[in-house]
């Protein structure tokens, strides 16, 4: 069996990094509660720790509310343009930009040195992937104005939140999972969701989750259109990344279900096969390090809305995390 030498937590940008990247042990090994799994992915600083004074709200100029979080040791390593304000009080990282067609180009031209200089390994091939305004309603974190399109691993160095979905899916009481193949850069050889990934640009999360369960499982997108059932959603804020130093990589992800009668296909590259568990075994499997560590949160939020998981209230709302709310920490400085 090949080696397994999973260590990021990157969900929906897979695609913005190499093999080339350093890779440390995943913070979740050696986790055995439900306390200790989320305390390691939803690891982010919250409001009134000092360590948030680490961080800089990557901001954009026209735009009021921060797009990420770029950590000190990032912003300290890279010699940034003259296109860019680096503030100490409140901490920012302010790209003073003429118009949305300026920041693009902007970004790229930033992104594009970074790659040349090789001062961050591992960032991936050149990929265009759109920068939304975000905003919290009712509950959801939503995409919403368009800013401009950027290199995807501008997700990667400036914290941006990434945004996926999972499909779960379902026979006779049992969970069907894909192992993810073993030539995947993330997690090789590891147990995900029967079918994930991230929301394309002119994508709601619906559309993305009847087309991946396509892609990865082989389940017809009209069969899907009739079948798939929305289950909530996952929201959380990692503080490391695959910079060999702490980062900022907040994820959305929506959660969908479908009854499946049939063994799922592998329709490409991504997945090495299927492996079907009764709810006792996922259970069990949780903490013995088979699915990708990530995966416990899609799993732990769906399974205690089944009430088969118990989970501590306290606990509840870092599932669930205001992601919009994480760039306010310049006040706390």
């Amino acid at each position: 069996m090949p080696p397994d030498t999973t260590m990021d937590p990157q969900n929906a940008c897979e695609e913005g990094l190499q093999s080339e990247s350093p890779r440390l042990p995943f913070p979740t090994e050696g986790a055995k509660t439900v306390r200790e799994m989320i305390g390691t992915l939803d690891s982010f600083p919250q409001h009134g720790d000092s360590r948030r004074l680490d961080h800089y709200a990557f901001t954009i100029e026209g735009y009021a509310e921060p797009f990420g979080i770029v950590h000190k040791d990032i912003q300290e390593d890279i010699p940034w343009p003259g296109c860019w304000k680096i503030n100490d009080k409140p901490r920012t990282l302010h790209l003073m930009a003429r118009n949305r067609d300026d920041a693009g180009r902007l970004l790229d031209d930033t992104i594009e040195g970074i790659r040349e200089k090789g001062r961050i390994k591992g960032l991936g091939k050149r990929k265009k992937r759109a920068l939304f305004t975000i905003k919290f309603e009712n509950g959801h974190h939503i995409r919403d104005k368009y800013v401009c399109h950027i290199d995807v691993a501008g997700w990667q160095i400036f914290g941006l939140i990434a945004f996926g979905v999972g499909v779960i899916g379902r026979e006779s009481g049992q969970y069907w999972f894909q192992q993810r193949s073993w030539r995947r850069e993330m997690h090789p050889g590891k147990l995900d969701m029967m079918a994930g990934g991230g929301i394309e640009d002119d994508e709601e999360p619906w559309g993305a989750a009847i087309r991946e369960a396509e892609e990865e499982a082989g389940v017809p997108r009209a069969y899907s259109g009739e079948h798939l059932q929305p289950c909530g959603t996952v929201s959380y804020h990692l503080a490391w990344s695959h910079l060999n130093k702490p980062g900022s990589f907040p994820h959305v992800i929506h959660l969908f279900e479908i009854e499946v009668s049939d063994i799922p296909v592998k329709n490409d590259g991504e997945v090495e096969g299927f492996e079907r568990m009764a709810e006792n075994q996922v259970l069990d499997e949780l903490y013995l390090g088979r699915f990708k560590p990530i995966l416990f949160m899609q799993l732990a939020s769906y399974l205690s809305g089944k009430g088969a998981l118990d989970i501590d209230k306290d606990l509840v709302p870092r599932m669930h995390r205001r992601l919009v709310e994480d760039g306010a920490w310049t006040s706390d400085a």
